[in-house]
């Protein structure tokens, strides 16, 4: 590229700064419609690994177990705020679970 076409791609100080207004306009639109909630981030997700692996049979077992273990540690869960990963091959759980919490203000 010669001198006289590589002067021509700059931007003069007021061109910049249109640019740069541009560009923060845009990502502050993209932040808006991205953000994450903070009440449904990944802060309220706790990961509880080394359960049993049990089948199908005795999956409500565990989550019975696991709610009374949450219950008496003050803690309490409900099961519908529980994923529980599934091998499909094995038919089994894959020895972990996911609680999502979601704190309420008083």
């Amino acid at each position: 590229m010669s001198d006289s076409q590589e002067h021509n791609t700059e931007l003069s100080e007021e061109e910049q700064a249109d640019f740069e207004a541009e560009l923060q306009e845009a990502y502050a639109d993209i932040e808006a419609t991205h953000a994450v909630d903070t009440q449904k981030g990944f802060e309220n997700v706790v990961v509880v690994d080394n359960i049993p692996i049990v089948d199908e049979s005795k999956r409500q077992r565990l989550v019975e177990r696991l709610r009374q273990i949450f219950d008496k540690a003050g803690a309490g869960i409900d099961e519908d705020r529980i994923a529980m990963p599934w091998d499909d091959a094995a038919g089994t759980n894959k020895g972990y679970v996911f609680w999502c919490s979601f704190p309420t203000f008083s």
